[in-house]
């Protein structure tokens, strides 16, 4: 396959040592148009994060586990490259205040108040009548610190819309490359009409129902970024700085009733 000008990869994350079990990392790349550039890969990318040196690397190396044929030049990598990201890539402002000696001063009963187990995007989300997991509380502190080692190893910076953001020079210094990821949510996609319908499409191209569930995951994700990036303006943003705690980025109509249950 040849390589497009903008690549959409969701990123379903395991944990460190997930070699061996039911959960594993999954990556799925689309194109433009929403369809599948390879197939999807699952396993550990533990090693593969470890021998990169650099973003660039990781894409040639991932880009050889997908089956993704890609020149070693530098010049021929994808113009864009939008990851979106299935597990928390930041901790709760009270949380991390809390390590440094300072307790809250908010009053809180319910645990899905609790701001030191949940970010400023989970409270929104309870609100909703979603049940968001904690990076503190729940089983995925692993997967967490994987996903941000991920993003500060190859430098990406976070910016108070909740985006990281890398921007790179080709070699030839032309043709400027500019990648971004963010934190998106499977369990709030899959209520998405418009999400939906991107997967019907690939219901047509692929045999999707019979993939396992983190290949299904990150294929929710992969199409995140790819609306993230064609319709910001149907995606839920933040309303204030969330450079600290960063952002799951769902559609606005995910959002646009309370669900029940």
């Amino acid at each position: 396959m040849s390589v497009g000008a903008a690549w959409f990869i969701g990123w379903d994350v395991g944990a460190w040592h997930c070699d061996k079990g039911d959960s594993r990392d999954a990556l799925v790349i689309l194109n433009h148009q929403g369809k599948l550039l390879c197939k999807p890969w699952r396993g550990n990318l533990r090693s593969c994060i470890a021998q990169s040196e650099s973003f660039s690397q990781w894409l040639h190396v991932v880009a050889g586990l997908c089956g993704l044929e890609m020149p070693s030049q530098v010049a021929h990598e994808p113009h864009t490259v939008t990851l979106a990201i299935d597990t928390p890539l930041g901790f709760s402002n009270d949380f991390v205040a809390l390590l440094s000696g300072a307790a809250t001063t908010k009053p809180f009963s319910k645990f899905s108040e609790n701001p030191y187990l949940y970010r400023e995007t989970e409270l929104l989300l309870f609100q909703h009548g979603y049940s968001p997991l904690s990076a503190v509380k729940d089983m995925i502190g692993s997967q967490a610190t994987k996903g941000l080692h991920f993003l500060r190893k190859f430098g990406f910076t976070p910016t108070p819309s909740g985006i990281w953001q890398l921007n790179q020079s080709s070699q030839s210094h032309q043709n400027p490359c500019q990648h971004r990821a963010f934190e998106s949510y499977p369990t709030v996609l899959k209520t998405s009409a418009m999400v939906a319908q991107y997967i019907e499409q690939l219901r047509t191209q692929t045999h999707f129902d019979s993939w396992n569930q983190d290949s299904q995951d990150a294929t929710y994700c992969a199409i995140a970024a790819l609306l993230q990036t064609q319709h910001p303006e149907l995606m839920a943003a933040p309303n204030s700085d969330v450079t600290a705690e960063s952002w799951i980025y769902v559609p606005k109509e995910c959002l646009s009733d309370v669900r029940k249950g």
